[in-house]
């Protein structure tokens, strides 16, 4: 009850317009509504309740009451009163992901068996297994950055091509993180679906966590950051909080697959609002009332309105 009252709104708002003409209707049926005050301009007061049908017994409620009421609930339903959100039909169970591998020389240190990159194109392949049915995108990157694979809820064509990566196929040297996200985030716009990044690196420097930091704030997508290090550094965990999203490090155990799944998914569907979620339409809970009103109707001698 204390969450009706400040999430009660309409979500149809313009139908409570359709109040004025219906009033404007009603109004004068009820003034002439009942035999007494059709017939009142005709025959003495006096003599009028022992003339009609009833005797001078008055009904509470009449037929023109139950139509302005019939009317008044029908108007409000299509004005869709709401006050609580279910999850919208139309949002996918699991959220878009797009990683962003880095290829470097850097990732080929054995300081993680069987070296950085290995361990985490295996890492990739167990996130992969443990996001069924999701739509996932690979982008390779190192002083350039380059979309290995788009959006695709095949796990098995981003295994493979993961696999083969190696510094030597990359097309020039360095570390551009910045191109990455600029990437990913142009693959997520693709979609209306929530969607996350994902970083896989060793290391980050200060000008990519600023740029983190103002791609979240202008409203992109959330940035987790995998780190493929055995020792890493404190700018890999400041990236992800930039961000908004979490830092995991790559464990021997699938620890760190199942806290990024459940991360990912969590930050995702909840970035977009209104998408996952949907404003209930409590409109329809007036139906039962309007069809026992509308029944009234069928009753013999019910649409002549007396007194």
């Amino acid at each position: 009850m204390t969450e009706l009252i400040p999430n009660f709104h309409f979500l149809r708002p313009f139908w409570l317009l359709a109040l004025l003409p219906a009033a404007a209707v009603w109004w004068p049926i009820f003034r002439r509504a009942g035999a007494k005050r059709q017939w009142e301009q005709w025959v003495d007061p006096e003599l009028i309740d022992g003339l009609l049908v009833q005797g001078g017994r008055q009904q509470r409620i009449r037929p023109v009451h139950l139509l302005g009421f019939f009317w008044l609930l029908t108007v409000l339903a299509l004005a869709g009163p709401s006050w609580q959100r279910e999850p919208s039909p139309f949002a996918e169970d699991t959220a878009a992901l797009v990683m962003a591998l880095k290829v470097t020389p850097s990732m080929e240190e054995t300081d993680i068996a069987p070296s950085r990159l290995q361990r985490a194109t295996q890492k990739i392949s167990d996130l992969l297994a443990a996001r069924p049915g999701a739509r996932n995108s690979l982008i390779a990157y190192a002083g350039s950055a380059h979309l290995v694979m788009p959006l695709t809820t095949d796990a098995n064509v981003i295994n493979v091509f993961a696999g083969d990566l190696s510094p030597k196929l990359m097309p020039r040297e360095g570390d551009d993180p910045l191109a990455a996200l600029r990437l990913a985030q142009r693959q997520l716009d693709k979609t209306a679906q929530p969607g996350t990044i994902l970083f896989i690196t060793d290391e980050l420097g200060t000008e990519a966590l600023a740029a983190m930091g103002t791609h979240r704030k202008k409203g992109g997508a959330p940035i987790h950051v995998w780190a493929a290090v055995a020792d890493p550094p404190p700018m890999l965990k400041q990236a992800a909080d930039a961000g908004g999203g979490s830092f995991v490090v790559i464990t021997p155990d699938p620890s760190d697959v199942e806290r990024l799944a459940r991360d990912i998914q969590k930050t995702a569907t909840s970035d977009i609002a209104g998408l996952g979620e949907k404003w209930r339409d409590g409109g329809y809970w007036f139906l039962p009332v309007l069809v026992v009103i509308g029944a009234f109707g069928f009753r013999r001698g019910w649409v002549v309105d007396h007194e």
